[in-house]
């Protein structure tokens, strides 16, 4: 009996084990069947305003600007201004020692005033000599018909006058022209470098003085410049734009110019139609090719520095009450194409989308969404088109 109850507890044991397996079996199957889901953050595609911008730098110039350079073998006897100093249209900026100058134009008008004289006393003596032999083959004409003795001999003595009378030839009289035209041009030159140079350097535009290169009682050197006087009160931005960028840029669109302290409004005002190659300080390497444009400041302040360069940001697109998503939920396939994932049933269910303009948090959604559609934000690669999915805080 007691042998019995033994294997009876045997297999009781047994049964009990095969069950207990059995049942862990199932559940790690049911476990293994059960679908696993990614946690995701999602937003809303929804509808509002989004501006596009290019973000680029330039450096502030003046739109009016004016570098004088000293007239050469000038000395500078009197500067009028210094650095700082605000000048008007017609201000006198510097003046010259003239005394040199003065007189070479009393010399050349001296010159002149000798060559007309001699131009004027050539032509009376060959109007003297001229009419002088006219006189005389007229009267030798009319003795040479006569007989008579007397008139025989006055003829021979008027051939012998006739004779020794040389005319002034016209080469003379061109030359003696020549001359004075030449003494005329130089006399002329003279004044005209005068009546430039004796007020000095005067200024043309209204601004301030912010170069002296010159002192007073020194000869300038002509390839340096003398003054430089800016407007300080209008006031661009001078961009250079790569080949990218430069394609966006046009004449008209609004930016704004950003400084440490302030930011001002503007407006790209010129674009170059062509681009421009610098050459680098090493080995003559040409550098990369850029566009020059500009950008107005609508509101300068003292804050603004001439030749600092500064941020500006320009609109390129804006549009208004249009369906968009953050940008971090775009995602490119290898053909360029734009799509997104969009929370179905929560599977990822991926969608093909068509984008317009972008800013720095936002893409506008042509077609592809529809206004509260949740699309998952920064899908990774475990993301897939039917992945499981759920938000994040929506499981413990």
């Amino acid at each position: 009996m007691k042998g019995e109850k033994e294997v009876r507890k045997r297999t009781i044991a047994i049964i009990a084990v095969i069950i207990l397996l059995g049942v862990a079996a199932a559940g790690i199957g049911t476990a293994q069947r059960a679908p696993k889901f990614q946690k995701v953050r999602t937003a809303m595609a929804a509808k509002g305003n989004i501006e596009s911008y290019l973000s680029t730098s330039g450096i502030i110039k003046s739109k009016q600007s004016k570098t004088y350079f000293a007239a050469p073998q000038m000395t500078v006897t009197k500067i009028y201004v210094k650095e700082g100093d605000a000048v008007s249209a017609g201000d006198q900026l510097l003046s010259y020692d003239m005394a040199d100058i003065r007189n070479s134009v009393e010399q050349a008008k001296l010159q002149y005033e000798n060559a007309v004289l001699q131009l004027d006393e050539l032509k009376s003596q060959k109007k003297k000599i001229d009419d002088a032999i006219k006189e005389l083959d007229r009267d030798i004409k009319t003795l040479e018909s006569s007989n008579n003795p007397q008139d025989i001999q006055k003829l021979a003595q008027l051939k012998q006058q006739r004779q020794s009378l040389q005319p002034i030839s016209s080469e003379r009289i061109k030359l003696a022209e020549n001359t004075a035209a030449l003494a005329k041009l130089g006399y002329d030159s003279s004044k005209t470098r005068y009546d430039k140079l004796k007020t000095g350097i005067i200024a043309d535009i209204s601004g301030t003085v912010t170069y002296i290169g010159v002192e007073e009682g020194s000869t300038a050197n002509p390839s340096q410049p003398a003054v430089a006087v800016q407007n300080l009160r209008d006031l661009k931005v001078v961009l250079s734009l790569g080949k990218y960028d430069s394609q966006k840029v046009k004449q008209g669109q609004k930016a704004i110019i950003k400084n440490v302290e302030a930011e001002y409004e503007g407006k790209v005002s010129f674009v170059s139609p062509s681009a421009s190659r610098g050459t680098a300080a090493m080995a003559g390497m040409q550098q990369e090719a850029v566009l020059t444009a500009e950008v107005d400041i609508f509101n300068p302040d003292d804050r603004l520095k001439v030749d600092f360069d500064v941020n500006v940001d320009i609109l390129l697109g804006s549009a208004e009450n249009v369906l968009m998503v953050p940008v971090e939920c775009i995602k490119y396939d290898k053909t360029g194409k734009t799509f997104v994932y969009v929370v179905e049933d929560s599977k990822a269910k991926q969608v093909e989308v068509e984008l317009g303009i972008q800013s720095d948090t936002h893409v506008q959604v042509l077609n592809g969404l529809k206004e509260n559609d949740k699309v998952i934000q920064n899908p990774g690669i475990s993301i897939n088109d039917g992945t499981f999915v759920v938000e994040e805080g929506a499981l413990k």
